[in-house]
């Protein structure tokens, strides 16, 4: 059994590092453990065009430390809606933004301009032109139309998805978050230019576990014990390089969560590290060579293939030791980063970690250094 182990920094490719104090709050922590980070871009407002994307990119690198700004790197995601220009998505892709993100009306966070109509002739052209660039449409893959139940709606979708993927044949496709498992075998089954990201959440997450427990609310929502286990064995026997690292770390105040209208989405950013690697662990995916080939593919090499990235040579080291996750973390006024790990001392507009107070059988240690 093995008690210590190197994991490549994560190739986070999916991610919302939020706006203002939180921003300055999330990219401490992302920075920690990630080597690349796509940080989404369905804000308030919302990153739309070069000069939007420009600003959040530094605004984001203002707030690393600087003994992690050789290293981390946050790939700016723009949000496409029904508006968009395509003039201005052409501005972006020649200054090098690359990502796109597609979301669906009032199915997520600040979606309420998101697209009910994915055919429309000005998406249909900003399809082309990001395909022409070599560039990625990204997905929040859940069907708009509110006939749909929560628990299906995201298996309605691929019919959009496929109509996409045939509509335009250059077109680098990533459907996000994926949670349903009927959708696996379909999307394995297209060609490489379409990828998925698998949240780690997913994986420990059933319908059960969210009904009642605001903290564990998601989009999509997690689904039957079946699709857990499907994803989770198609995530740690390396199933496929289509299944790439998306943690979906979507951070909240403690009073967001804790409503009768919580808001959606799990933080799993503080302890990722630890969480993935104890996934395989418990699924007895750590005991050989293929085992941490499919490790180190899920949380970094897939991504880097797909996204033509560059492979990080450092890692983060872990160590078979309990670590129990802060029940939250705060800022001071200082602007460093405090962890609560008394329950008792926690306030209101503290930011709670996805199970937060649970223990976990890994420790992150020492990590290599530029």
């Amino acid at each position: 059994m093995l008690d210590k182990i190197a994991i490549p920094y994560l190739y986070n490719m999916h991610g919302h590092l939020r706006q203002g104090r939180t921003l300055a709050l999330t990219v401490k922590i992302a920075s920690m453990w990630c080597w690349f980070y796509a940080a989404m871009g369905n804000t308030r407002p919302p990153i739309r065009t070069l000069d939007d994307a420009i600003k959040y990119d530094e605004e984001i690198t203002s707030h690393v430390p600087s003994e992690f700004r050789k290293r981390f790197k946050a790939l700016v995601v723009v949000k496409v809606s029904v508006y968009s220009d395509p003039e201005a998505i052409q501005a972006l892709l020649d200054r090098g933004y690359m990502l796109f993100k597609f979301y669906p009306f009032a199915r997520t966070t600040n979606a309420d301009d998101g697209i009910t109509n994915y055919m429309i002739p000005n998406l249909r052209a900003i399809y082309e032109l990001i395909a022409s660039a070599g560039g990625y449409a990204m997905f929040h893959a859940e069907h708009p139309n509110k006939r749909w139940d929560d628990m299906e709606c995201e298996y309605a979708f691929f019919g959009i998805f496929e109509q996409i993927y045939n509509l335009v044949p250059g077109l680098n496709m990533t459907w996000e978050h994926l949670s349903d498992s009927r959708v696996l075998p379909f999307l394995l089954d297209m060609d490489d230019r379409v990828a998925c990201t698998i949240c780690p959440h997913h994986l420990v997450l059933r319908l059960n576990d969210v009904l009642g427990q605001n903290h564990n609310l998601c989009r999509p929502p997690a689904k039957t014990l079946l699709d857990r286990e499907t994803l989770r064995d198609a995530v740690t026997s390396g199933k496929s390089h289509k299944i790439l690292l998306g943690l979906d770390d979507a951070p909240w105040k403690r009073s967001d969560k804790e409503g009768a209208h919580g808001h959606c989405g799990c933080w799993t950013m503080p302890a990722a590290p630890q969480r993935i690697v104890q996934i395989f662990d418990e699924d007895r995916r750590l005991e050989s060579a293929q085992d941490m080939a499919a490790l180190n593919d899920y949380v970094a090499w897939n991504a880097a293939a797909y996204y033509k990235l560059h492979r990080t040579d450092q890692s983060i080291e872990l160590v078979r030791k309990p670590f129990t996750i802060p029940f939250a973390y705060r800022l001071s006024k200082d602007d460093e980063v405090v962890e609560v790990t008394v329950a008792s001392d926690q306030r209101p507009d503290d930011y709670v970690p996805f199970m937060a107070g649970a223990t976990l059988n890994w420790s992150a240690g020492a990590s290599d250094q530029d």
